[in-house]
């Protein structure tokens, strides 16, 4: 017997300034150990070293790759060229939104497939171009990879206000057909890994 599993390379600015990639390796059995080795003290900002959570069954892994609020041109004129280098060989990006010009899309596309989330920067926010329709984009994601169904916004209300603003609910709004097994988001352009009500929640950071 094999593994299977996911395994996600995100990137903030910090990683990028390093040249490498933070790898998250999810797999179906343990999440729960997740929870547990997050819950007792451990956050990204101390975890240098893949989280890898096992299943024996098949010799199978896939590589997605995961960023968030690019900003492009605004922020800087064009992606870091590492971060290129690093989503290499990935099945599928994923971009959490705040793209604000599609040309990244473009780059990354020519890496693999590339789904992302319109944030509110690309819906014309403090006057920012209005970016147009494209297949790529969309606000909300459910995608099925290896079994994991993955969610893909740009924003949950991360920190939580309960009662009424809580990840949980925001999901169940976001996703009438059933909650996901990783829901991915950016907004914060805080590199950020969470278990909540039974989500790996992950934030992969701004690269700009």
């Amino acid at each position: 017997s094999g593994w299977v599993g996911m395994q996600v390379i995100c990137h903030d600015r910090r990683n990028l300034k390093t040249n490498s990639g933070r790898q998250f390796w999810i797999l179906p059995e343990t999440r729960e150990n997740a929870a547990s080795l997050l819950n007792s003290g451990y956050s990204t900002r101390r975890l240098s070293y893949p989280i890898t959570l096992r299943e024996r069954t098949t010799e199978f892994i896939m590589k997605l790759g995961l960023i968030s609020d690019t900003h492009i041109p605004e922020a800087m004129p064009e992606l870091w060229p590492h971060l290129f280098e690093q989503f290499k060989g990935v099945e599928a990006i994923l971009h959490a939104g705040d793209i604000y010009d599609l040309s990244v899309i473009d780059q990354l596309q020519d890496i693999a497939p590339v789904y992302a989330a319109r944030g509110n920067g690309d819906d014309g926010s403090s006057g920012r171009i209005l970016q147009p329709f494209d297949e790529r984009l969309k606000e909300t994601w459910l995608l099925e990879f290896n079994g994991f169904k993955i969610g893909l916004t740009h924003y949950i209300p991360m920190p939580e206000s309960p009662p009424a603003l809580t990840v949980g609910r925001w999901a169940d709004k976001l996703f009438p057909s059933g909650r996901p097994d990783v829901l991915i988001y950016g907004d914060t352009h805080v590199e950020q890994v969470d278990h909540i009500d039974g989500m790996l929640c992950v934030n992969p950071g701004s690269p700009t």
